[in-house]
């Protein structure tokens, strides 16, 4: 019980330090003036790039990947850190992480599939079942698969 109880606490520290590391700051602002070109800028200037529509058939130019795409990348990119982070705790030895994040709706429901290559030298069996349900615990995942959710929208001006 005690050994469950360590576990347990260890975990807790370790996903709280995990969550300051990847979201620390979560401010975006997205600015669209003309022709379907939005610029993206995340923690006041930290990073800023384009993202939009395709040209055929919204009009858009192009110019950055559209916002379904930001979701699937998130998604990706937390999980795919989240892996790299445990496997460097736990002295695996875990050389590369790929996550490949696809969305497909069947009627009105969403689908997520993730598909997740580990690479290393070494790495069991056990450690990779390890490594997936660390990563399971990851913020993104956690909030698309929270049912409890609450979205609001205030108008500033």
């Amino acid at each position: 019980m005690l050994s469950k109880n360590f576990q347990s606490i260890t975990k807790n520290n370790f996903l709280r330090n995990f969550s300051k590391l990847v979201g620390a700051k979560n401010s975006v602002l997205s600015t669209t003036k003309s022709k379907f070109v939005t610029t993206v800028d995340i923690n006041d200037g930290q990073f800023t790039f384009s993202s939009g529509l395709p040209s055929d058939p919204y009009g858009g130019l192009d110019n950055g990947p559209k916002p379904l795409d930001l979701l699937l990348s998130s998604y990706a990119t937390c999980s795919s850190l989240m892996g790299k982070y445990i496997a460097k705790d736990k002295g695996y030895p875990l050389k590369e992480i790929k996550c490949k994040v696809t969305h497909k709706k069947e009627g009105k429901v969403d689908q997520f599939l993730r598909e997740i290559e580990f690479i290393g030298e070494g790495l069991t069996n056990e450690m990779k079942k390890a490594l997936l349900s660390g990563i399971n615990s990851c913020p993104v995942h956690g909030i698309l698969h929270n049912p409890q959710k609450e979205t609001i929208t205030k108008i500033v001006n």
